[in-house]
């Protein structure tokens, strides 16, 4: 029987990883969270690596993102083969540094614990994701929806994108980790964390939330404009900021995102663990709906 630690198990996913384990988790004696709230991001990597090796934890399992691989060509269909890192990421410094970390973790793989064991490493990156408890579709969902129509300030937002159900995501930790204590083979690989969720538009991806009648605005603003604009915005904040700070959700990596097609594959995962999703579309997009909460008209 084995003691699984999940950390940041209070947020969106890591809530989910917990549940996933208690339901279909075997030989899991106890579970245990980790977390910090505010949380913080410095070292957080080496610290865990580190802790593992002094404390002979065998087997980690990185939560990373497919936002390392996003830079401003599209992808469509790609693999842990096809797909490299880009030379400019699209994410910004978060997806730099999401990359640096899954890069030493994986790195650490076959590493010596303190107790003559070896330390097993998996890095798993998952996608954007919907589902219940997501705090930012209960907070955007209308936002952009005025009088019955979906005003396309972001650009023409075409491009087809990858969203996965938050359920699924957290049936990939619990098989991975399964998988991983029998095949040992696994530790030094990374796997696109997707499912069966269809690639889609951004606007198609917030329709089954918003209302299926709503419609689409027949002009839009260039998502180059809107860029340049929050460039100007951004550098204003930056003179601002030794006074006062201000948290400005939207930036040119969102504008940037939302008009880049970019879509995976699970395919490694399937044929290196046999994982498959748990929940199909039709029923995760019925769970996320169900935990909404209801907007009066």
């Amino acid at each position: 029987m084995h003691t699984v630690l999940v950390t940041g198990g209070c947020g969106f996913l890591g809530q989910h990883v917990v549940k996933h384990l208690q339901l279909y988790g075997e030989n899991v004696e106890e579970i245990r969270v980790f977390d910090f709230v505010p949380f913080e991001r410095k070292l957080g990597t080496q610290n865990v690596i580190k802790a593992c090796i002094e404390k002979s934890v065998q087997y980690l399992i990185y939560c990373g993102t497919l936002g390392s691989f996003y830079g401003y060509d599209a992808v469509l269909n790609g693999t842990e083969t096809s797909v490299t890192f880009p030379k400019k990421c699209s994410h910004g410094q978060y997806g730099e540094t999401k990359r640096k970390a899954l890069e030493i973790v994986i790195n650490e793989n076959g590493s010596t614990l303190k107790n003559g064991n070896v330390l097993r490493t998996i890095g798993l990156l998952p996608p954007g994701m919907y589902g219940e408890l997501d705090p930012t579709n209960k907070i955007s969902r209308n936002r952009s929806v005025r009088n019955g129509i979906y005003y396309r300030v972001m650009g023409a937002m075409e491009a087809k994108l990858q969203y996965s159900y938050v359920g699924n995501v957290a049936m990939m930790f619990v098989r991975a980790y399964q998988s991983l204590q029998n095949n040992e083979k696994l530790g030094g690989h990374y796997f696109f964390a997707v499912d069966d969720s269809p690639p889609q538009t951004h606007i198609e991806y917030r329709k089954p939330y918003i209302g299926e009648n709503i419609g689409i605005s027949s002009w839009y603003v260039s998502h180059r404009f809107v860029c340049a604009i929050l460039r100007i915005i951004y550098f204003c904040l930056l003179i601002i900021s030794p006074f006062k700070k201000v948290n400005f959700q939207l930036s040119p990596n969102v504008i940037n995102f939302v008009n880049t097609t970019f879509y995976v594959t699970y395919e490694k995962a399937k044929t290196l663990f046999g994982y498959k999703p748990l929940y199909d579309y039709k029923e995760s997009v019925r769970r996320t709906i169900d935990s909404l909460p209801k907007v009066k008209k």
